[in-house]
């Protein structure tokens, strides 16, 4: 399920800053949305998690690898690149770290829901 919440990241971010547009338009007109401002809070909520369990990982090959892969969006050519392990011992690394991931968000009570 973290997978899920990770490969969706960069949506969330991007539905956060079209959200903000769509309040700050609302406000020239002197209106504020509620169901805009909860959607925005929900998804801001989602990314701060997403970002806070990452930063958890105690291993910081796989906490850069996510970031990359997923914050950043790169291919697995240029992450493995740049984290200087084949591709193959990329995947390994990834296998990992969504398993530690798991365990953090378990402990955390990081419970994401759409």
């Amino acid at each position: 399920m973290i997978k899920v919440y990770l490969k969706n990241y960069r949506g969330y971010r991007d539905l956060v800053k079209h959200i903000n547009t769509k309040i700050a338009l609302a406000a020239k007109l002197g209106v504020y949305p509620e169901e805009d401002l909860r959607a925005r809070n929900h998804f801001e909520h989602l990314v701060a998690s997403i970002d806070h369990a990452i930063g958890m990982l105690s291993d910081p090959d796989e906490q850069r690898l996510l970031r990359l892969r997923y914050v950043e969006g790169w291919s697995w050519t240029k992450v493995s690149l740049s984290i200087h392990y084949s591709r193959s011992q990329t995947k390994r690394i990834h296998a990992r770290a969504l398993e530690h991931l798991e365990e953090i968000a378990r402990r955390e009570g990081l419970l994401w829901e759409e």
